[in-house]
């Protein structure tokens, strides 16, 4: 037995055509101090987010790295320090596939300026939307993102 025959077609999964990465940096074990530290400027989960979305990748995909100075204005954005760890794993992806959204330092600012750029860009329309972030958050970032009006 598949996984495909334990699904509705609702239900199964699509390849997004753009994927939501959004960081973790502020957390358990990881301070803006101990950020600053770090070569990368990255937690644990932002580190792993950065890596799934680049096993994720398929070609025409956008991807938005989403989260600003977290760990302070001395360190590179979180969207930016994912970014270059991600091309640094991954550097066969095409860079024009990859946005930063820089600004927001919370979920709810990450929905809202996300929504902006997309806005931006009415030509581009994306029928299936991915969210990647750490497990627990799920539940609660996709809410937040629907909320802002992005089906995710």
């Amino acid at each position: 037995m598949t996984t495909e025959t334990l699904q509705t077609p609702e239900q199964q999964l699509t390849d997004p055509d753009l994927l939501i990465v959004l960081g973790k940096n502020i957390g358990v074990r990881s301070t803006p101090d101990d950020i600053r530290q770090r070569e990368d400027h990255l937690s644990n989960e932002s580190r792993m987010n950065a890596v799934a979305a680049g096993l994720l990748y398929r070609p025409g995909m956008k991807i938005i790295f989403s989260s600003g100075h977290t760990a302070g204005d001395d360190v590179p954005t979180e969207a930016a320090a994912m970014q270059d760890y991600f091309f640094s794993h991954f550097p066969d992806i095409p860079r024009d596939a990859v946005s930063l959204e820089e600004t927001s330092i919370d979920t709810a600012g990450n929905a809202n300026e996300v929504l902006k750029m997309l806005l931006a860009h009415p030509e581009k329309r994306y029928q299936h939307i991915g969210l990647l972030s750490v497990g627990y958050h799920i539940p609660r970032a996709r809410q937040v993102f629907k909320h802002a009006g992005i089906p995710i």
